[in-house]
């Protein structure tokens, strides 16, 4: 698959216009390289639609625009997901693994956290003011620790 449609089918995953990536795109003025101009929106557009090719210094504002990683543009599948997830492991400094420790954690209570956010539609308003209160109590002795 080509990158212009790796690009199209991540703004349809998204819901996003063409003209709204280009809007954006534009918005961040990525300048050539060459001119030092920054591109406009019918050279965009020439882009997704494959005409023309996409230039390598737009790659990093794209990725970006669609909060997708560089790599992704290009192809994405177990094996390279596999591949760059081999070298951020082995490149991590201490602040990108506390935020991946944290947000991993933060994702595995996930489903159990939407369960009893189902469930809360059946309590009664008695047990919905002490949970409230409990939870608050709670919240402020773990943020004073």
């Amino acid at each position: 698959m080509e990158v212009f449609e790796v690009i199209s089918n991540i703004l349809k995953e998204r819901n996003m216009t063409k003209r709204e990536f280009a809007q954006k795109l534009i918005a961040l003025e990525p300048k050539s390289n060459r001119t030092g101009e920054i591109i406009s929106e019918n050279i965009v557009y020439s882009y997704l639609s494959g005409h023309t090719a996409i230039k390598t210094y737009l790659i990093p504002y794209i990725s970006d625009i669609l909060g997708v990683p560089e790599q992704f543009l290009f192809e994405e599948n177990q094996k390279v997901r596999k591949r760059l997830l081999k070298y951020l492991a082995k490149n991590l400094t201490e602040e990108e693994y506390s935020y991946l420790n944290k947000n991993l954690q933060y994702n595995l209570q996930l489903p159990r956290h939407n369960k009893i956010l189902g469930l809360l539609k059946f309590a009664p308003e008695p047990l919905l003011d002490k949970l409230e209160i409990s939870l608050e109590k709670i919240k402020n002795i773990t943020q004073e620790s």
